[in-house]
């Protein structure tokens, strides 16, 4: 678990990051949003604290289920939305 989680936390940042350019040139990017961000910002290390103490106490069966019950969910939301 703890190397997915690592893994998944370096992908997602990186395709995170490969989104401000597009994002600027479309212009989405502005001052409410980037004081929002910098708002949360300080919580940020506390969701990583809290994902490494809740991988390393989890038993890998229950990791994988929970993880892969979440994609589903996430999946069949991003269809319920295109398809309505």
């Amino acid at each position: 678990p703890v190397v997915y989680t690592a893994t998944m936390a370096i992908l997602f940042a990186a395709l995170n990051l490969s989104k401000w350019g597009p994002y600027a040139w479309l212009g989405l990017i502005n001052l409410d949003q980037l004081s929002t961000a910098l708002v949360l910002a300080p919580l940020a290390p506390v969701g990583v604290w809290v994902g490494i103490w809740l991988s390393r106490r989890i038993e890998p069966t229950w990791f994988y289920r929970i993880a892969y019950a979440g994609m589903a969910f996430t999946a069949a939301k991003l269809l319920w939305d295109g398809w309505h």
